[in-house]
């Protein structure tokens, strides 16, 4: 990576992209893709186009947000994975090779079910994995509406988390298990199917992670309210995690909140991020929690919880730093072109040494008035003094939606 032009926290990284900022524009048609990195800090996009809805689309920036030169992908690599069934919903994640696992749903707005697609470091569809690169899940969800991620564990099992609706219009979660191969995993769920049900009332999954004692956790809506689930390396309700193996936080009178990203402290903490939204002013704002490893919310986190200030607003990731700092990633009140990033403490104080007192705004290029304007996705820590922040966008010039990347000074 070429050296940053200046090296304050929280400023934009002008040796990156075209003057800190990064859009893939190798497609003529809108573009959603999520971002991950590769082994080198090289940029990975994967995701669908309107140019082939049935086509998985990867493309690639290197670690400084240009397009790989003489590249196989200077341009994108398109994959139909299910023939004549359209795409959604794509998110990835990176094995230790730098293969990249794909999740998501196939099929139409009523009838839809989730794949994994496996693809190599140089774009073509790893074809030992499932059946010519690809697994379906059939037999899951009569309409898959949400998809909380995928993960890769020290074993190389593939661990994926999605939220549906059963063809007898039944909403529920589940996680589902794949061996390193794309064969489900035979010891995993209740019924040994590679598919563990979360049956408890109605709970949406958001976001996925590995915990530090084999257990899977996600977080979402659960019980009532917002909530971090965790789970058996089996699939099983955690019972060592508050009892039942969901912490469900409080309401407060006049408030909702809901977690949409999840992510570990050095010790195993849990920090989740999300929305809280107020009735009376109505009001949208951003909203952090620990959870220790037991499942106990930690009052000695900011008193029990982090409250956004403005002009951060709903936070849509989160991530820890190697020194324990915490990042979020955030909408902004001073609107939908502006991406609020903040930095904090282990215990959930500002950071002020990050910005001005603790966050930065960052503004992204759009076409005014577009309703795909700055809907953030990423938070990617690049290296331990770059940070990356994802989205897609519409452009000012065209119109034409595609993913956009920022990377700041931490």
């Amino acid at each position: 990576m070429q050296p940053a032009a200046r090296a304050v926290p929280g400023d934009i990284d002008t040796s990156f992209g075209d003057g800190g900022l990064a859009r893939y524009t190798l497609l003529p048609a809108d573009y959603h893709a999520r971002a991950v990195l590769g082994p080198g800090g090289e940029i990975h996009l994967v995701g669908t186009s309107d140019i082939d809805p049935t086509a998985l689309i990867h493309g690639r920036l290197d670690a400084d947000g240009g397009i790989p030169a003489g590249s196989a992908l200077r341009e994108c690599a398109r994959h139909t994975l299910v023939p004549g069934q359209t795409l959604s919903n794509v998110r990835c994640a990176m094995q230790p090779d730098g293969k990249i696992v794909a999740f998501g749903g196939y099929g139409s707005f009523a009838d839809s079910h989730p794949f994994f697609a496996r693809i190599a470091a140089n774009g073509e569809l790893d074809v030992s994995f499932g059946e010519g690169g690809v697994v379906v899940i059939p037999d899951l969800w009569g309409r898959m509406v949400q998809n909380a991620g995928v993960a890769i564990q020290v074993d190389g099992k593939i661990v994926a988390a999605s939220s549906g609706f059963t063809p007898d219009h039944e909403e529920m979660s589940a996680l589902i298990r794949l061996e390193a191969d794309g064969h489900r995993d035979a010891g995993f769920g209740e019924r040994r199917n590679g598919i563990a049900l979360e049956k408890r009332g109605n709970t949406t999954f958001y976001d996925l992670l590995l915990g530090q004692d084999s257990n899977i956790l996600v977080c979402g809506f659960a019980v009532g309210g917002a909530s971090v689930l965790s789970y058996t390396s089996n699939g099983m309700p955690d019972e060592g995690f508050n009892n039942d193996g969901i912490t469900t936080i409080p309401y407060k009178p006049g408030r909702y909140a809901d977690f949409s990203a999840i992510t570990l402290q050095p010790d195993g903490s849990v920090v989740v991020a999300g929305d809280a939204r107020e009735e009376e002013p109505a009001a949208f704002m951003g909203i952090m929690v620990r959870v220790d490893k037991t499942g106990q919310i930690d009052s000695a986190f900011n008193g029990g919880e982090v409250i956004l200030p403005k002009p951060l607003a709903g936070c849509r990731d989160v991530q820890v730093l190697a020194d324990g700092r915490i990042i979020t990633l955030s909408m902004s009140t001073l609107g939908e072109e502006h991406a609020g990033v903040g930095c904090w403490l282990p215990d959930g104080r500002p950071d002020f040494t990050f910005g001005n007192q603790g966050h930065v705004i960052v503004e992204l290029p759009t076409e005014t008035g577009s309703p795909t304007r700055a809907f953030l996705d990423d938070l990617l820590v690049q290296t331990s003094t770059r940070l990356l922040i994802g989205c897609c966008t519409a452009a000012p010039e065209d119109g034409i939606v595609s993913p956009i990347l920022a990377r700041l000074i931490i």
